[in-house]
């Protein structure tokens, strides 16, 4: 089952980056009516309202979603992004401090094409290799010291398939942050 070159593939920067846009373009085209809210009733409905506009953006479909259920998740996603949860959120929502409510709204879209990104990274690695099958991870591990030893750290000169396989999950998570950030260099002309 150990298919490296298919994980690559999926994880590739180009296929994550359609991610990231879509949110982008849900974030930027969201309709607001100010730079602030009033009360917390108002920002849950809000939030409901964006998050169904961010899922229908990233799932292309056009979908009246339960508004208790969207509110409820929205608020989830809200705990996660950030460190005073709905209650940091809400106050920056409503005195207009740290961008005021387009400012949250950015942050939460942040927030949810990391986690996008999270699901298609753990998607593919259940597709291309058997976590759980320690046979698996080896050969997979082995498969990617042959293809990038020359550009690993000096750790791993002599790191061996079975070492590697240990933190595969890492490894092959970190290898794909560092080619969405050399996807965002510039190039020169």
């Amino acid at each position: 089952m150990a298919d490296l070159q298919k994980f690559l593939e999926m994880c590739e920067p180009s296929r994550l980056a359609y991610l990231d846009f879509d949110v982008d373009a849900a974030c930027r085209s969201f309709p607001l009516d100010g730079p602030v809210v009033k009360t917390y009733p108002e920002f849950q409905r809000l939030l409901g309202r964006y998050y169904q506009h961010l899922t229908c953006a990233v799932c292309r479909c056009d979908v009246a979603l339960d508004e208790e259920w969207l509110e409820g998740t929205a608020l989830d996603v809200v705990e996660r992004a950030f460190k005073g949860g709905r209650v940091e959120a809400f106050d920056r929502a409503s005195s207009g401090r740290e961008g005021g409510l387009p400012g949250v709204l950015k942050t939460i879209a942040e927030h949810l094409k990391k986690e996008l990104r999270e699901r298609r990274f753990s998607a593919a690695l259940r597709e291309c290799v058997d976590m759980a099958d320690w046979d698996d991870r080896r050969r997979l591990a082995a498969a990617y010291l042959k293809k990038f030893r020359h550009v690993l750290p000096p750790d791993f000169d002599h790191a061996s398939p079975l070492l590697l396989a240990t933190r595969l999950r890492e490894v092959l998570w970190e290898h794909v942050q560092a080619q969405q950030l050399i996807g965002k260099l510039p190039t020169r002309q």
